[in-house]
This record gives structure tokens, sequence and C-alpha cells, in this order.
């Protein structure tokens, strides 16, 4: 079931979500199908630093779930707030492509946010890691790309 969520499972009626296991209905909303843009990144760093024989496994996991919930991080905001700021509306694109977490019932505000929070603690626990094996530039890179998705969001959600 976990592994559709990762292969392609748009767009089912939101009923079909509603009746997916909880882990299903999470890696629904997070619009795991799409997290693959962010793996495909993170395997580009990684044959690259082959490539220069610097590559090392640990943090090529690291790198790959932290781009990951970075993403997920993205995502699930972008949902919450746009929806609770009213800018998800019936004919806004968000809502035409796949079924919206919040607005269809899949998730409640306070599930959403929950699994908001904790895919926020992996990231930043990764971002801890970066800093203390790699310095504050890891942070300057981590405080980089979340301005991106701010600014992407913010643009989003006027």
């Amino acid at each position: 079931m976990w592994l559709g969520a990762f292969a392609g499972f748009y767009r089912p009626g939101a009923e079909e979500v509603r009746n997916l296991d909880a882990a299903s209905k999470f890696l629904y909303s997070a619009r795991s199908v799409i997290l693959v843009i962010s793996a495909q990144a993170a395997i580009i760093a990684a044959l690259l630093a082959l490539g220069a024989r610097r590559f090392d496994p640990l943090a090529f996991v690291l790198v790959l779930a932290g781009f990951v919930s970075a993403h997920m991080i993205s995502n699930l905001s972008n949902d919450y707030f746009g929806y609770k700021r009213g800018h998800d509306t019936p004919d806004s694109p968000r809502m035409r492509y796949t079924v919206h977490p919040l607005a269809s019932g899949v998730l409640d505000s306070r599930t959403l946010l929950a699994g908001l929070a904790v895919v926020s603690v992996i990231g930043l626990s990764i971002m801890a890691f970066f800093i203390v094996e790699r310095g504050w530039t890891a942070a300057a890179f981590a405080a980089r790309a979340s301005r991106c998705c701010s600014s992407t969001m913010r643009r989003r959600c006027r």
C-alpha cells in the first residue's frame, strides 16, 4: 500500500483516499508521488560525489531524507495555509489535480499539523547533524533552500 503512494495513485476519489491506512493517507496528503523530484536531486548529488571520489553513504542517505522531508514540509504547509486562507477554492489549480487533504476531509487540521511537526523534526535533526559535521555552511544552504520554498509559497498564497 505504501509503495503505491510513491508509485502514483493519482487521481482517486476522496472516498478512496479516506479508506487508506493512516500512513498511506499521510503519504498521499504529502503528495508523495512527486517527491521523486527531490530524490532525483539527491541522487544527482551522489553521482557527482562518486565521480569526484568523495561519496559518503551516510551523507547521501541523510541528504536524500532531508530533501524529501523538506519537500513534504513544503507540500503540507502549502495545503494547510492555502486552505486556511481560502486560496484553495474548488476552481484553483491545486484542487483540480488531486484530492486536497483538508478540503476533502481525508485529514483534519490537527492530524496534518501533527504530521507536519514530525516531518519538521526529522528535517531539523538532519540539518543539525550537518551543521555539527560540516559547519555553518550547511545552515546557509538550508536557509537558502527554505527561502526559495517560502518565496514560492508567498507568491501562491497572496
